[in-house]
């Protein structure tokens, strides 16, 4: 479990990110607690990013700037949702809007993403399993 202000992330109880599954994710900046959100192949979108990151080439400034200051050990990568059928990956979308605007990702002071959410009002319902974060959190 990862609190970041205002909200705790609770990471999808998966062993390993599978090579074929699409999702949206965190990318965690454990030193100051902010977040880069972003959706696509899980495997591959981690593999990409961290390449990027390592080599100094992420186009994101910000982003790579505190890779190089706080050191690769200060990142994790977090998966949030992750796709089960086609109907999921349409959502996956909305779902990463959600996500930036919970996580405030588009302030600077929260996170690295760049861009504002659409005009479009955020209509999200999200099931909370409390029996499962409660073993998470005891």
């Amino acid at each position: 479990m990862i609190t970041i202000s205002p909200i705790t992330l609770v990471p999808l109880n998966v062993s390993a990110v599978s090579s074929t599954k699409h999702g949206v994710f965190a990318v965690l900046n454990q030193s100051n607690n902010k977040v880069f959100i972003g959706s696509g192949n899980l495997y591959f979108r981690k593999a990409v990013i961290w390449s990027l990151l390592r080599s100094g080439k992420h186009p994101n400034v910000a982003l790579q700037h505190e890779w190089k200051y706080f050191g690769e050990a200060k990142f994790k990568f977090i998966p949030l949702f992750e796709s089960e059928n086609k109907e999921d990956i349409s959502f996956m979308p909305e779902c990463k809007r959600y996500w930036i605007w919970l996580t405030r990702a588009t302030n600077k002071h929260y996170g690295y993403n760049l861009y504002k959410l659409t005009s479009g009002s955020i209509k999200l319902i999200m099931r909370l399993d409390f029996k499962d974060y409660t073993k998470r959190t005891a």
